[in-house]
């Protein structure tokens, strides 16, 4: 019987005899505050690999479990909250032999990511290392220098030891993430550094290592770059390396046997991880390295990896040939039911990703690991007992259809009851209505147009252009009243904000977006949050030039490091390194003014203290203010009478962002 993800679904046999049960793996992606540093495997931990692997992964990735650096760490960094287990303590060896137990339940085999491990400040090559994170941004770290090569064959034993462990403990194999031939290798001279062949050395012989300590089957992975060009970003690496390098040492790994799988990365870290800043769906530079390698003979099974998530889109891919296996991570965090939807020819219903990054970690407190769109994630396992059975189908009332009414009407229908939402304007999705007009916010707009379709599929009746009053409400007998009002725009307590009946006297974000042809070419940003940068963004993309005025130190303060728009680009330094910029740095008539105290503002005009106090008046077409939010919660309050059961969900209840609004309302939906 033909199925609509039939190749996505067919089993691949390794060159080792091992079978992967079907065509998805997973990289290396748990995320970093999964479970806190304890030194063991906390049941969240196992319970996150074993998910992959009930997800449809047939490998899951574990990363090397020690990591003696995030001891070191100071308590701001946010590497001092990520884990590192004690690979000394038999307790420790019992949870990571259950771990993969659990993954091997699904059918799925579990391999573990290895590092080379030398002294701090050595390498095989030398070079920079990456720049240190402090809590003020970055700084350069002193010149590495390269290990001599008595050090080197003792890492490479050392590596094969680990292996070794790891086998004993149930795991079925090694993948070496060096990313094959990062090292800035030309500046030795010996038999580790010059010719291609010289520089694979390293990498290849981790691999025969291995495979002589753990026997023929024992899986051995390649994780790579298809291609690091000079300035790319990479730690340790100036000069770079082409597809022509990345072909050559396919070739070695070819002819030597001991290469099971690579996995073939984007150019960049930027590029592996793909946002709506730096991506357009369907078009991987991945696909393309794998073809070149395909083309010049290479026969080892060739994975991709970067932002891949529809089901459609990688069967079209293993039917043509162009890869053997796609690598999904922030793709299956959103949806706990990926693998079912796929079976069951479901890949439409997938909750999209948005792309944010923020799985990945914020690099400061909350130490918590969340998905923007999937209210469960990093919390499954206490939702089981938090989340009690439906007991009776009740009749719901969902005040607003922005994210948070939409989420709350999704699950509350999912659970049976029957669910109106009300909706006061003649459209669905609140500010998430916005990514119909950034282009980088496409993602979004996926995600609206999602939830919509969910609204559909699960017999929510919609009614737009109404604001239902208290007394309707009660009439029309709801058992239950969810109220999503959402927030309001806010001006600050400055002079010349709000007109002498306190009404605002000038623009915000919001009035600007899809209105930007009615203002005119320089415009005056005061305030620079995430929301107002991307704004300026936005306006700078539409040929103004944008001059933006904020208190704090940087421009978006609040947008985590990690985040999409914080490393939107990589941008080369006078040093010939590269290093992950923000998007707003792309933009030449974008400026930002920082510790700008501003004081008085006209339509027109901007004056502000500098940090040293100076007064400095500012001219332009326009003024818009990015001033924050406000909750909506006295429109909210109105209806806690109008049912027996009243919750407050989203903005209404101070919900910070997307992520935030889209819990709260999973919270509430669910106790119904």
């Amino acid at each position: 019987m033909s199925h609509r993800y039939q190749k996505l679904l067919t089993p691949l046999v390794l060159p080792n005899g091992a079978i992967l049960k079907n065509r998805m793996i997973q990289p290396k992606c748990a995320p970093d505050q999964i479970q806190g540093p304890e030194e063991w495997p906390t049941e969240q931990f196992i319970h996150f690999h074993r998910e992959m692997a009930r997800r449809g992964n047939s490998l899951v990735i574990l990363c090397d479990a020690f990591r003696p650096q995030v001891r070191k760490m100071p308590h701001w960094h946010d590497f001092s909250h990520s884990f590192s287990f004690n690979l000394d303590d038999p307790a420790v060896h019992n949870y990571l032999c259950q771990l993969a137990d659990d993954v091997h339940f699904y059918g799925s085999k579990v391999v573990v990511q290895l590092m080379p491990e030398f002294p701090r400040g050595v390498s095989v090559g030398g070079g920079n290392p990456p720049k240190m994170q402090t809590a003020d941004g970055f700084i350069p770290m002193p010149p590495g220098q390269a290990a001599p090569v008595d050090q080197i064959k003792e890492v490479i034993a050392g590596i094969a030891e680990k292996a070794r462990l790891y086998q004993s403990w149930g795991y079925d194999g090694a993948a070496i993430n060096t990313q094959g031939l990062e090292h800035e290798l030309d500046t030795r001279s010996d038999e580790y550094g010059g010719s291609v062949e010289n520089r694979s050395r390293f990498t290849l012989e981790m691999c025969e290592a291995i495979k002589q300590a753990c026997g023929s089957k024992f899986i051995v992975e390649i994780i790579m770059l298809g291609e690091a060009p000079k300035g790319t970003g990479m730690p340790g690496l100036k000069d770079g390396y082409y597809l022509e390098d990345t072909i050559a040492f396919a070739k070695l790994a070819q002819e030597k046997g001991v290469v099971d799988l690579m996995t073939i990365r984007e150019k960049s870290m930027v590029d592996s991880h793909p946002t709506g800043f730096t991506f357009t769906p369907c078009q991987h530079h991945c696909i393309d390295y794998v073809k070149a390698l395909k083309a010049a003979g290479i026969t080892i099974p060739l994975a991709v990896a970067g932002g891949f998530q529809d089901p459609g889109e990688m069967e079209q891919l293993l039917e043509e040939d162009a890869c053997d296996l796609v690598s999904i991570g922030r793709g299956q965090f959103t949806d706990p039911d990926y693998y079912t939807k796929v079976q069951e020819e479901r890949g439409e219903d997938i909750r999209p990703c948005v792309r944010c990054n923020r799985c990945h970690g914020r690099r400061r407190a909350p130490w918590t690991s969340v998905c923007t769109v999937n209210p469960e994630f990093g919390v499954e396992l206490k939702t089981r007992n938090m989340v009690q059975p439906v007991t009776k189908i009740k009749k719901v009332a969902v005040i607003g259809g922005g994210v948070a009414g939409m989420e709350a009407a999704i699950v509350a229908a999912q659970r049976g009851h029957q669910v109106t939402v009300f909706e006061k304007s003649d459209y669905l999705g609140g500010q998430l209505s916005f990514g119909d007009h950034f282009d980088f916010k496409w993602p979004f707009r996926e995600f609206r147009l999602w939830m919509i379709r969910q609204l559909d599929k699960e017999g929510v009746e919609v009614r737009l252009n109404t604001e239902p009053t208290p007394e309707q409400i009660t009439a029309e007998g709801f058992d239950a009243v969810l109220a999503a009002t959402g927030s309001v725009a806010k001006l600050p307590n400055i002079a010349g904000m709000h007109n002498p009946d306190g009404s605002p006297a000038l623009p915000t974000c919001h009035d600007v977006i899809g209105h930007e042809d009615q203002f005119g070419k320089n415009i005056l940003m005061v305030g620079c949050s995430e929301t107002g940068i991307e704004t300026a963004c936005y306006l700078a993309q539409h040929g103004h030039n944008v001059t933006c005025l904020t208190r704090q130190k940087v421009l978006a303060k609040d947008a985590s490091p990690l985040h999409s728009i914080t490393i939107a680009w990589i941008k080369v330094g006078e040093d010939g390194y590269g290093f992950m910029a923000p998007y707003w740095e792309k933009f030449e008539n974008l400026t930002g003014i920082t510790q700008a105290n501003t004081v008085q503002v006209t339509d027109t005009t901007v004056t502000y203290l500098d940090a040293e106090g100076v007064s400095h008046t500012l001219e332009g077409d326009n003024v818009v203010v990015c001033g924050g939010v406000e909750a909506n919660s006295a429109a909210a309050l109105q209806y806690a009478t109008a049912a027996r059961e009243f919750y407050v969900i989203g903005d209404a209840d101070w919900g910070t962002d997307i992520q935030t609004s889209i819990r709260s309302a999973f919270a509430a939906a669910s106790q119904l």
